[in-house]
């Protein structure tokens, strides 16, 4: 499984999602990476409601918790779950 879509399912589990689709774009800051690499959007300061999510801890801690384990898949799943 892609590493996006592991990405994806894992925030999902955590936090409430707007139904967007995965995409591919050639972004400078992706394109030179030698490994798997993803741009997360995880809201607009634009959003008075989002900027304020985004501003609290309980929202950011599940966010780097899916993050990690999305990156702990995604390892296992190439190196065929040896950890």
């Amino acid at each position: 499984m892609a590493f996006a879509a592991i990405l994806e399912e894992r925030l999902r589990e955590r936090v409430m999602l707007a139904a967007r689709p995965i995409d591919r774009a050639p972004l400078a800051v992706l394109e030179s990476a030698n490994m798997p690499a993803v741009l997360i959007e995880t809201g607009f300061l634009t959003n008075a409601d989002q900027e304020k999510q985004l501003a609290g801890s309980e929202w950011q801690n599940a966010l780097v918790q899916a993050v990690t384990e999305a990156i702990i898949s995604f390892r296992n799943s190439i190196a065929g779950g040896v950890q």
